[in-house]
């Protein structure tokens, strides 16, 4: 088995959110991941997103563990999958 890179767009309830989003998805992730790389993208007219990317194992539940974590962080309106690859 591998591991698998997955890319998030991460979508805040306010862009004034983001820093407190970076700083709890840092203490949130599971131990499995790894994260790679958390960066703001410009989305339109001052709104701004959030890019995550993480390495997990290529095992059951790696990914959900993740995203559960995503979920529990309150200021985040939502988020999307934006690229699932093995490397």
């Amino acid at each position: 088995m591998g591991d698998v890179l997955l890319v998030y767009r991460i979508h805040p309830k306010e862009v004034e959110d983001l820093p407190k989003i970076r700083e709890k998805i840092g203490t949130s992730i599971p131990n499995v991941a790894k994260l790679k790389s958390m960066e703001e993208e410009p989305l339109a007219f001052g709104y701004k997103i959030l890019k995550l990317s993480v390495i997990v194992p290529d095992e059951e539940g790696a990914q959900e563990r993740v995203e559960e974590a995503l979920r529990g962080i309150e200021e985040i309106d939502s988020f999307e999958v934006e690229l699932s690859t093995l490397i």
